[in-house]
């Protein structure tokens, strides 16, 4: 699954082969990238540009060959091959301008790391009493860099699931700022995220569509066996479901090229 744009490409791999081969394919310009990643455990493209075979570093990919080891990899078109950065100490969450976005769910901090310089920045979210270690760095919306953190009301096993116990919080990345901070926004106006179970989404401005409500979060669940669509308007302190779904589903932004 992309974490960040993707301009139409696809990841695809061959069945039956001992050494998986695994490409990125736009499946309207046959064009290819192969991706090395036969000996990581996971990996996931946080970046693909429109043109990835005429822009150096156009394509990047995120990779965890084990819990410590975490690797960002760069398509070299002047090499026609991979250049890997690393290792990191955390999971890279989002790729923006240069730089690296790492969450650490140990402490709620989001490291940003300047894949030129080498310099580290941490940024830590503001304590709150009902902080739960879910964290989630998506990228860009309404030109700031936004990061996005779940809540429960309560923990217990069956009401773990309940999407009416779930809420959340949206904070933006101030930079101008000495150190830069993130700062909880209380209100989001006209945009709408979509954010996927799996942690991946998406920021949109709801004059886009019609009867989608801006200033809030439309994300896919699972309760208690169902599939459905919930809906989180900002400030509140809980979801609503706002339909159900035959079968799981990701949000996807589609790209023709």
């Amino acid at each position: 699954m992309f974490y960040g744009q993707s301009h139409g490409y696809l990841v695809t791999f061959k069945i039956g082969l001992k050494d998986l081969s695994l490409t990125l394919l736009n499946p309207f310009t046959r064009a290819e990238v192969p991706l090395p990643f036969h000996w990581f455990k996971c990996f996931r493209p946080l970046h693909v540009g429109a043109d990835p075979f005429r822009n150096s570093d156009d394509v990047v990919i995120y990779m965890n060959e084990s819990y410590e080891r975490h690797f960002v990899g760069f398509w070299k078109n002047e090499d026609n091959g991979w250049s890997l950065k690393g290792s990191f100490p955390s999971r890279a969450e989002a790729y923006n301008r240069g730089r690296l976005f790492c969450s650490n769910l140990e402490n709620c901090s989001t490291t940003i790391i300047d894949l030129t310089t080498g310099n580290k920045l941490e940024v830590r979210l503001p304590y709150n009493d009902f902080r739960r270690h879910y964290i989630y760095c998506l990228g860009e919306g309404a030109g700031a860099f936004l990061g996005i953190q779940r809540h429960f009301h309560s923990c217990t096993k069956d009401e773990y699931l309940l999407v009416e116990k779930c809420w959340f919080e949206v904070y933006q990345l101030v930079e101008e700022q000495s150190p830069p901070r993130w700062v909880k926004l209380s209100d989001m106006g006209n945009l709408i995220i979509f954010l996927n179970f799996d942690k991946t989404g998406f920021c949109l401005s709801a004059s886009d569509f019609d009867g989608i409500k801006g200033n809030c979060i439309y994300f896919t669940w699972r309760d208690e066996g169902r599939s459905l669509i919930g809906r989180y308007e900002l400030g509140k302190h809980g979801s609503e479901e706002f339909c159900q779904l035959e079968s799981g589903g990701i949000w996807i932004v589609p790209n023709v090229y």
